[in-house]
């Protein structure tokens, strides 16, 4: 995902065109009528804020047994990426089936997660990654490519 983008939107719309999340949402009856995307349940009324659609998409993915990996990379200190990580530590705590794989210079994630109500960041799993060896990539290309 897009970290200079609007994420909950983005990734709500990822799940609506995504073959097994447009199922689930369908067999949910969600409504996604509200955000444009055509999804209307006869007798439901629309749900019109995007996290309150995921959290109801996540709910039934877990009960299909369907996880979610989300993916970000570049993250920054923005307002898009603030109120996604919000929005992905009531994910966690509703113990929804979502996992996040963000990348970014430490600087940057050292920002976002010093953020006020962002500490939770601090708890996350974390690797931090050294730069590549120059020296053992060569190998590598050699072997694979049988260069002597």
């Amino acid at each position: 995902m897009n970290p200079a983008t609007d994420l909950l939107k983005g990734l709500l719309s990822k799940l609506n065109s995504n073959k097994v999340c447009v199922g689930i949402i369908k067999s949910a009856k969600i409504d996604l009528s509200f955000f444009g995307f055509g999804v209307v349940i006869e007798g439901m009324s629309p749900i019109t804020d995007e996290e309150t659609a995921i959290i109801a998409i996540l709910e039934k993915m877990k009960k299909n047994g369907k996880r979610l990996l989300i993916t970000i990379d570049e993250v920054t200190n923005n307002e898009f990426m603030q109120i996604f990580a919000g929005s992905f530590q009531i994910f966690v705590r509703q113990d929804l089936p979502v996992f996040l794989l963000a990348t970014g210079l430490y600087e940057n994630i050292d920002e976002l997660q010093n953020e006020k109500n962002l500490t939770f960041l601090y708890r996350a799993s974390k690797i931090q990654l050294k730069p590549l060896n120059n020296r053992a990539i060569m190998n590598k290309y050699k072997t694979i490519f049988n260069i002597i």
